[in-house]
């Protein structure tokens, strides 16, 4: 069955507002502009880029604004990619006028403008309604409704200018090129910087797992999806993948994924094209345990940190909490969880040769030694604590809100967010199995909204924050 999209709580609003509320609305403080097909194509096209939501967002009428919080605009935009994918191009238009009788004899003039958008997926036709009056053009409604695919060239021409740009640039690159370790990664940039222009940058870490190099779980492609929505904000990366992918687990975090990312962070600040002074390390789940750890080793490259998606217990502790110990006897589960519990206090010939999870246990006796918590305490970077509310690897008692415990006496360069209805990877998805693990059986991509606010963290550390509006 075909699915309708549309801004549904403006249709409420707008029979649920005071009679008289319409009629007598305003232009806004932000200049509405006079809806033509060349405007409405280019509002169209800057909702599907994603980038300037809030002003888009303010060419509402100010009573449905009211009663539609922005969150609420800016969510519908990953309703439609999930359904459509991306925007191909935008294609025919027509336009027809009416009137939204309110009660009585009073009644307001509309036009409608209908635009085709070209869809990855599914196709879509715009409906973008206003008021049609001298002095007041707000927006009444944007609706999006599936209809047939139709071919590009079908007929019509379509303005250059309103087909889908690429926002990014990537280029293949190999991190410890030259070592025996060599691994490819992908740095991703925005398209078409000018000559001499520098963007703040970050490296993307891994999750725990042997992950390609961007992030795939299931369907999902996380690292892609994230490189190229921060490049259209601004800020580029650079993603590789996980040595343990390519050449199987190392006996330390260290070897299998601190020295790959100094190797990336050097890497980044030898560009021409990236800010030195504005490199970023985003580790995901596991990768933001090792963050600190990256950060310490890197030489004072590293300016700020975005831990995502994890739990500020150690790593050993977080296995064993999740661990099913039911196939140990009684003395081997004991001593497995006196040794987590302990693990800071143990020599290491304690637990070289005691299997722990799988491993040797001197890879979580080294990790140990390099304790994130007081790392982030030490280092005293900026740092951007983030996971969605609907995580279901970490919860908000077990993540920002135990960081925010953990380090409630340096709130001056930390800071926390958390997004609702939101997964592990940022994602409007929520497909559990039985069991309630996440399923990840569909690519639905990254949240708009939670990519601005890392994109806007980032490009404030190099004081260009207003790139991303």
């Amino acid at each position: 069955m075909k699915r309708f999209i549309a801004i549904l709580l403006t249709a409420a609003v707008l029979f649920a507002l005071p009679v008289q509320a319409l009629a007598k609305s305003k232009r806004m403080d932000a200049d509405v502009p006079v809806w033509t097909e060349e405007t409405v194509r280019q509002y169209i096209q800057d909702f599907v880029d994603g980038s300037k939501m809030e002003e888009l967002y303010s060419y509402y009428d100010l009573q449905i604004r009211r009663y539609m919080p922005e969150v609420t605009f800016e969510s519908l935009l990953t309703e439609l990619e999930w359904l459509t994918g991306d925007l191909i191009s935008l294609g025919e238009y027509s336009c027809f006028e009416d009137v939204v009788r309110l009660t009585g004899d009073q009644t307001i003039p509309i036009k409608t403008h209908i635009v085709h958008m070209h869809m990855e997926k599914q196709d879509v036709d715009a409906y973008l309604t206003h008021k049609n009056m001298e002095d007041d053009w707000e927006i009444m409604a944007i609706d999006f409704i599936p209809v047939a695919k139709q071919e590009i060239d079908a007929g019509f021409s379509v303005d250059p200018q309103f087909t889908a740009a690429v926002a990014y640039e990537e280029i293949p690159v190999v991190i410890n090129e030259g070592t025996q370790y060599q691994l490819n990664g992908m740095l991703t940039l925005p398209a078409n910087l000018s000559e001499g222009q520098k963007v703040p940058a970050c490296v993307l870490v891994h999750d725990d797992g042997p992950l390609d190099m961007n992030a795939s779980v299931g369907a999902t492609r996380f690292f892609e999806h994230l490189a190229q929505e921060l490049a259209d904000m601004g800020v580029a990366s650079i993603r590789y993948e996980k040595r343990s992918f390519v050449y199987g687990e190392a006996e330390t975090v260290y070897d299998e994924v601190v020295a790959d990312a100094v190797a990336a962070v050097e890497l980044l600040s030898k560009n021409e094209q990236i800010n030195d002074q504005a490199i970023v390390v985003l580790g995901h789940g596991f990768g933001a345990l090792v963050t600190p750890y990256i950060a310490d080793e890197s030489n004072g490259l590293v300016s700020g940190m975005i831990l995502l998606g994890s739990r500020p217990e150690s790593y050993a502790r977080q296995l064993l909490e999740d661990a099913d110990l039911s196939g140990l006897s009684r003395e081997e589960a004991s001593l497995l969880s006196d040794t987590v519990r302990n693990l800071r206090r143990k020599t290491e010939a304690e637990v070289r040769g005691m299997e722990m999870f799988g491993r040797d246990g001197y890879y979580y006796w080294d990790m140990e030694q390099h304790n994130h918590v007081q790392l982030i305490m030490n280092l005293e970077l900026p740092t951007y604590i983030v996971q969605g509310r609907n995580d279901a690897n970490v919860t908000e008692n077990e993540g920002w809100r135990a960081w925010a415990e953990e380090l409630k006496n340096y709130g001056q360069f930390v800071s926390y967010q958390s997004y609702r209805g939101l997964n592990h990877m940022l994602a409007n998805d929520l497909s559990v199995d039985q069991n309630g693990n996440p399923q990840y059986a569909i690519d639905a991509g990254i949240e708009v909204t939670a990519v601005r606010d890392l994109a806007n963290w980032i490009l404030d550390l190099a004081g260009t924050a207003e790139v991303a509006q």
